[in-house]
């Protein structure tokens, strides 16, 4: 039970109990009751969250309050013994005192885009927010497996949601990796240089000490291969490829262009074999070169 096992791994690095791509699309439909810009804060209702709802979570993160809750829905997917009905998401979320997503409903077809009666629906965690967005992660899995699709959700805090395609059955080194470009490229192609504070949120999260310096030198694009240039506006897909402990390759392709760059991370406080309380983080990013 490949699938359960990543997944309990997951719930424990979780923030609060509930916190903590390689390609984006954007979900069919987006909710935005009043713009995040408006300052006079309204008067929110309470979350009506039914009994027999499981995950429940209730945080503060920043200018954010998140609710979420799983429960079932009508549709039915294929068990072991049968057939068992699916679950999804249902998300509020307010955004400095007014109300951006109101009882959004997330489903297995949000995460592979239809309903076949094999993936059920998921819910792994927060990842984290920003001021900018507001990061969860969730899939659509063959019951009682690994087989099928990670989902790394991002909501502007306008309310329009994103979704990007996101590979978790890799080495943690490499997860890290892609999780830590999916958040910042997300930040920089939705909000672009001219809003770097989302992107700062990420690297410090993500980074260490040297990266940060780095960046406050030098800017954000030397965490980018060379040839890159402005991300915003473009779909960048993500990739990760496990190079040994310490050094993981992140890939860039622009889905419009076709253009393939990737660059080099040395990624520190991980090792394969060892237990090590130390978090990962990208310690140095260099300029990958063909030999």
């Amino acid at each position: 039970m490949k699938k359960l096992f990543i997944m309990a791994i997951i719930s424990m690095i979780a923030f609060s109990s509930c916190t903590d791509g390689r390609k984006q699309k954007d979900f069919p439909t987006t909710t935005n009751t009043k713009p995040a810009s408006i300052t006079e804060k309204e008067d929110l209702p309470p979350v009506k969250i039914p009994r027999y709802a499981t995950q429940v979570c209730d945080t503060t993160i920043g200018k954010w309050h998140v609710v979420t809750y799983v429960d079932t829905n009508d549709k039915l997917i294929k068990a072991e013994d049968g057939e068992i009905y699916d679950s999804s998401l249902h998300l509020t979320a307010d955004y400095d005192g007014h109300r951006i997503i109101d009882n959004r409903e997330i489903t297995t077809s949000d995460i592979i885009g239809y309903t076949d009666g094999e993936h059920g629906f998921h819910f792994a965690r927060i990842i984290m927010a920003t001021q900018n967005t507001l990061f969860l992660q969730a899939g659509a899995y063959i019951y009682s497996s690994d087989d099928g699709f990670t989902k790394i959700i991002a909501i502007d805090n306008d309310g329009t949601l994103s979704g990007y395609l996101f590979d978790i059955l890799q080495f943690e080194n490499a997860v890290k990796v892609e999780e830590f470009y999916t958040l910042l490229n997300h930040e920089l192609s939705h909000h672009g240089e001219g809003d770097r504070a989302g992107a700062i949120e990420v690297i410090d999260r993500y980074t260490s000490a040297e990266i940060k310096e780095q960046v406050r030198h030098k800017g954000i694009k030397t965490l980018y291969p060379s040839g890159m240039g402005d991300i915003k506006g473009r779909n960048i897909e993500m990739a990760t490829e496990f190079v040994t402990d310490k050094y993981v390759k992140a890939y860039f392709h622009d889905s419009e262009s076709g253009q393939l760059d990737s660059v080099m991370t040395d990624v520190e406080g991980y090792r394969r074999l060892e237990v090590s309380n130390k978090p990962i983080a990208i310690k140095r990013v260099t300029q990958y070169t063909k030999r």
